[in-house]
């Protein structure tokens, strides 16, 4: 079953690099078709539509994330935030924008299978996914709990992982494209979501271990070294990026941009 899951977590990661040509010629085909509303509602519907979109999404995900305590559902609330950030990019259209965004799809599957996979591992040792009987999980679990963390710290966007460089291309973009009204709102969600995950990693990361947690949950050694390397990736996408990714995400922004 661990070997089963994370075939599916990289197939999906190494799928969104793959295909992401193909994905970019969908999304361009699907622009084009607008072309008919924009005769009745001006030129500039689309990328209106895609930035109210993605703002709405970001903002929705704030207050669920605050005061969540189901541990699943802070992660997938999670990627409606991210989800939101990627469709911003796309609105805002320009070629550093959609860059950023699509890598910021790469950079969230990686990171969001493993986190996934690793907090079920968690909810397996302490029989619950309510984040208030979750605590002490780096001493309970020393080498789970250290992955665990480190992967939400990298989803919430700290540096240097791979998630905060796609996120800061994005922002950079709106700052560049001159909406300072845009990129400062986009900065206070950003921070507040930040914020709220920190909060829930310092509780569920340390601190005493609950006496009821339930047993000594493990993952397999083949599991623990898809993880580890999904880590590894996280840390060194936020550093470097191989000429070969980035001339395949260029090329990518090129055909969604109307440049092929």
């Amino acid at each position: 079953m661990e070997q089963w899951t994370m075939t599916v977590s990289f197939g999906y990661a190494l799928a969104l690099v793959l295909f992401a040509p193909l994905v970019a010629g969908l999304i361009k085909a699907s622009k084009a078709r607008l072309l008919i509303v924009q005769g009745a509602v001006g030129p500039a519907f689309p990328e209106q539509f895609l930035i109210g979109f993605g703002l709405l999404s970001i903002s929705v995900a704030v207050p669920f994330i605050l005061v969540q305590h189901d541990l699943k559902r802070l992660l997938a609330y999670s990627s409606i935030e991210h989800m939101g950030l990627i469709t911003l990019g796309l609105g805002l259209g320009t070629p550093l924008a959609v860059y950023g965004a699509l890598l910021h799809i790469i950079n969230h599957a990686v990171t969001k299978s493993s986190l996934f996979y690793l907090a079920g591992a968690v909810i397996q040792h302490y029989g619950t996914k309510n984040m208030l009987r979750i605590k002490g999980l780096v001493s309970a679990m020393p080498v789970i709990g250290t992955m665990f963390v480190a992967a939400v710290l990298a989803i919430a966007g700290l540096p240097p992982f791979s998630v905060f460089s796609s996120k800061l291309t994005i922002v950079w973009a709106a700052f560049q494209a001159g909406n300072s009204f845009l990129w400062v709102i986009v900065l206070l969600l950003m921070a507040a979501i930040f914020a709220g995950i920190i909060y829930y990693t310092l509780k569920l990361g340390f601190g005493p271990i609950p006496n009821k947690a339930a047993g000594d949950y493990q993952l397999g050694k083949p599991a623990l070294a898809a993880v580890a390397v999904s880590l590894v990736i996280m840390i060194l996408g936020g550093i470097y990026l191989p000429d070969w990714l980035d001339t395949l995400i260029t090329q990518a922004a090129a055909i969604i941009g109307g440049k092929v």
